[in-house]
């Protein structure tokens, strides 16, 4: 929200001076002109889509999303009503707050569409009837089950799938349209617009992220596993981040913050500018940040002297492995035998962690990028299948593809064993690709798994295995009793493996004080379950990945020469430059000693520490619990930075034109400019964060009509270096 009353000037312009530069608010539609003054960005709050429907099955309030008699007129007069905000300068179009991210009703209008829908889909009445096991002769003869059904629980009690989970893919079809709406009616007054949501689409909420983030531009959900999958999917254009705040004291909120940064976020989202109930908003009463957002201001002011905008340029890296979010598997997983097998979520989670803790980077994939063919086989050395079990033939030709060009294909269980709409199977469609026979589906067993052979010796107590798995040409590296596990096949110039059982285990009981306000839980945590022994089935995965070509860059180790425990470890490249993060979160161990072995020597300097720590090969540091650690690896010591004015003298009113260079430069470097007036003091509407190379950076440093005389002096910092290049310009 924004300031209001009397002392609202001031507090805006405070709130600009401690960092930031947007507000969101709903109420009024338009922003007020102090606002504009201290140069905020507007989030105008324009509607809240809710999934309520009243007592006939409609939509509430609004009536059905596509009766275009009310929704076409609503979303246009919505649109009128922000033309202020846009010509002030708006950064995003908020569709709500913990809005709905799946949506239909009992409307005739609705059912117009879902019929549509289903034909876009099945491309033949045919196709549809041998997934549904039905006998419609044409696309308009479709009703539901149960006409009072609006979800589709008729169809799952049935045992008919894949009706089921159409309505379901029907659902988040049908909001995307609906947020598509207002999105092109926001472009018709602001061509550029962005449209997004925040607060809502949570992984354990099963939606499709892939299509969502095709019908928008913006998205700031709450921090949580699905957060990996967004910043995979997203373009670097698509801004993102998540809600922070909360909270009295700084550590937590510092942990947030530092958790935004390295996990790709674009800004950094604080509820709200003004609570003195449960928990702090950023600013006190009086007008200063509380102790607490002192702290935390302090702790990360280097992202805001240009990190922040180096890391939105540079690339982020991945060690060539890809996860697959399948849409269909997250419902394929709930029926029938598959709750035997954990959660979906969990599975995911697991992997993920487990990843994070061999130090290896990962990206998502999703299933709609497999069958448009977005997926590259060359993109990726390793395709992870975490509890893929709902996989269509266009997919499973991409995964052959993938394998048969050199991958390693990675399965944990059951890839496959439904089809993309969620049909069931007789067995696994990737059967051939992993040397299995196919086989009826059937409950997880419990038991320990005794692996030997490529991949180290090591025994596994309480895996969640699939009887039903003989092999057909794969070769097993061992087994759960007289289960195969460990199922190698080679397919091309890659290989298919088959792990045939879930290490992720049960879900944790949650926990009374993750329960929101409305009562929905929200796992902060990347890994919420009880893996049976998440320490052996690390080093093993870790072996079996080093195999397939994959191998951590950075090797972090204690003191006592093993693992470093929780922690992430990120990188980014910057030309020749590259960048790291090292950030133990909430759940990670105290301040500890890091010892950092690189692939080779570079020319590192600590961010944190403000150090310049030479060229070496490696380093020790200490690693702060919910603070990150930036360091810079150069490939040689970092030139200084030049500057250049357009004129030594100027009188009021003229443009003095400011250049930044740094000769030399293996990438782009961060470079804070402060200019000061002759009395010393900085003046702060003249700050500016560059990102300069060796062919320089410029910004007009303008003289205003009431400026003092005298001399001027800018100063240029280097964020590597912390080093400052000094210039004067003189106003007459």
């Amino acid at each position: 929200d924004f300031p209001s009353g009397p002392l609202a000037p001031w507090a805006e312009r405070a709130l600009a001076k401690y960092g930031v530069t947007l507000q969101l608010s709903g109420i009024p539609a338009n922003p007020p002109d102090y606002v504009a003054a201290n140069e905020i960005a507007w989030v105008p709050y324009t509607i809240h889509i809710w999934n309520k429907l009243d007592t006939n099955g409609i939509m509430h309030e609004t009536g059905c999303w596509n009766d275009p008699q009310r929704a076409g007129p609503r979303v246009k007069n919505l649109a009128e009503k922000h033309v202020l905000s846009r010509q002030h300068g708006v950064f995003g179009y908020s569709l709500g707050d913990e809005i709905a991210v799946r949506g239909s009703c009992l409307s005739p209008h609705c059912l117009r569409v879902y019929r549509k829908y289903l034909e876009q889909e099945y491309g033949s009445i045919e196709a549809l009837n041998d997934s549904w096991g039905s006998g419609y002769k044409r696309f308009d003869e479709i009703e539901l089950l149960d006409p009072k059904d609006n979800d589709g629980a008729e169809a799952k009690r049935q045992g008919i799938y894949a009706r089921w989970y159409d309505r379901q893919a029907y659902q988040g079809y049908n909001i995307c349209q609906y947020y598509k709406q207002f999105g092109d009616a926001y472009r018709r007054i602001d061509p550029k617009a962005w449209t997004g949501f925040e607060g809502a689409g949570e992984f354990m909420d099963n939606i499709d992220y892939d299509l969502i983030i095709r019908n928008n531009q913006w998205w700031a959900p709450y921090p949580e596993l699905g957060d990996e999958v967004i910043r995979s999917l997203a373009p670097r254009d698509f801004p993102r981040s998540n809600w922070m705040g909360y909270r009295k004291t700084a550590s937590p909120l510092i942990r947030k913050y530092w958790r935004m940064v390295t996990h790709g976020c674009d800004a950094v989202w604080w509820w709200r500018w003004n609570r003195l109930e449960s928990h702090h908003g950023f600013l006190a009463p009086w007008l200063a940040p509380f102790d607490a957002t002192k702290e935390l201001l302090a702790d990360t002011a280097v992202v805001r002297n240009g990190l922040g905008t180096l890391l939105m340029k540079s690339q982020p890296l991945d060690d060539g492995i890809a996860i697959l979010y399948s849409h269909p598997s997250a419902y394929a997983t709930q029926v029938e035998t598959g709750p035997s097998y954990g959660f979906y979520r969990s599975m995911h989670a697991f992997w993920v962690r487990t990843l994070r803790e061999l130090r290896l980077e990962f990206r998502y994939v999703s299933d709609r990028m497999l069958r448009l063919g977005e997926f590259k086989p060359d993109s990726a050395r390793v395709l992870i299948l975490a509890q893929a079990e709902a996989i269509g033939p266009l997919e499973a030709a991409a995964i052959r593809r993938f394998a048969e060009a050199g991958g390693t294909v990675i399965a944990d269980v059951r890839p496959g064993i439904y089809t993309d709409r969620c049909k069931p199977r007789a067995g696994s469609v990737l059967a051939d690709l992993f040397g299995i026979e196919a086989a009826k589906p059937v409950a997880a067993r419990q038991a320990t798994a005794n692996i030997t052979g490529p991949f180290g010796d090591v025994t596994l107590q309480g895996m969640l295995c699939d009887p039903s798995v003989q092999l057909a040409g794969g070769q097993a590296h061992g087994k759960a009793g007289d289960i195969p596990v460990v199922i190698v096949n080679k397919i091309g110039k890659g290989r298919a493996v088959l792990l045939n059982f879930s290490m992720a285990g049960t879900p944790d009981p949650l926990p009374a004080k993750s329960v929101g306000k409305y009562g929905k839980y929200y796992p902060y945590h990347p890994w919420m379950q009880n893996a049976a022994d998440p320490q052996a089935s690390t080093e093993f995965l870790g072996r079996l990945l080093a195999s397939a070509g994959v191998e951590p860059v950075l090797q972090v180790r204690n003191l006592a020469g093993g693992r470093f425990r929780d922690l992430e470890v990120r990188r980014w490249q910057n030309g020749g430059i590259r960048i790291i993060s090292l950030f133990r979160g909430e759940y990670g161990g105290g301040e500890e000693e890091a010892l950092l072995k690189l692939p080779e020597a570079r020319h590192v300097y600590n961010l944190r520490s403000g150090e310049d720590l030479g060229r070496t090969a490696s380093l020790s540091l200490p690693v702060r619990r919910g603070r990150a650690t930036f360091l810079v690896l150069a490939p040689e010591p970092v030139p200084d930075v030049k500057l250049k004015l357009s004129a030594q003298r100027a009188v009021r009113g003229q443009i003095v034109r400011l250049t930044a260079s740094v000769p030399g430069a293996a990438g782009l470097h961060a470079v804070r400019v402060r200019v000061k007036t002759p009395a010393g003091e900085v003046a702060e509407w003249l700050n500016r964060e560059l990102m300069v190379d060796g062919r320089g950076q410029g910004c007009d440093l303008p003289v205003a009509f009431n400026d003092p005389v005298g001399d001027w002096t800018v100063e240029a910092t280097d964020l590597y270096t912390e080093k400052t290049t000094t210039t004067r310009y003189r106003v007459r």
